[in-house]
C-alpha cells in the first residue's frame, strides 16, 4: 500500500466504494429496497446522489420509487435540486398520474417548489 492508503474497510476508500455501490442501488434497486438507499441519500445529503436520484426519477413509473426520490431530493434544500424536480415532472408524465401523481403535486406545494 502507498502512503495515504489503507486496505481496512473504515478508510475513505471503503466510503468511496460505499458511495458507488449505493449510487448503483439508487439507480437500479427494486420498489422493496430503493427507500431504503433513498433514504440513506436523504440523511447524507451528499450532492453525488442526486444524480442518481434524478436518473431514478426521469423514468419511474412506480409510485412509491419517484415519491421516495423526490423527497430525498428536496431534502437537499437546493434551489436548483428543486428547479431541476420541476423540469423532469414536466419530462415524465408518470408523476402526475393517480394517487401517486397527487401526492407528488402535494409534496411540491407542501415545499413551495413551483
Amino acid at each position: 500500500m502507498g502512503a495515504g492508503h489503507s486496505a481496512y474497510p473504515g478508510d475513505g476508500a471503503g466510503q468511496v466504494f460505499s458511495h458507488r455501490a449505493d449510487q448503483q442501488n439508487i439507480r437500479e434497486s427494486n420498489v422493496d429496497v430503493f427507500p431504503t438507499f433513498a433514504n440513506k441519500a436523504m440523511e447524507i445529503k451528499d450532492a453525488s446522489f442526486a444524480t442518481a436520484m434524478f436518473a431514478r426519477l426521469e423514468k419511474a413509473d412506480n409510485p412509491n420509487i419517484y415519491l421516495a426520490a423526490a423527497k430525498a431530493l428536496i431534502a437537499f434544500s437546493d434551489k436548483d435540486i428543486n428547479r431541476q424536480i420541476v423540469e423532469v415532472s414536466k419530462r415524465n408524465p408518470n408523476l402526475r398520474k393517480d394517487w401517486g401523481g397527487q401526492e407528488f403535486v402535494q409534496m411540491l406545494k407542501e415545499n413551495r417548489i413551483e
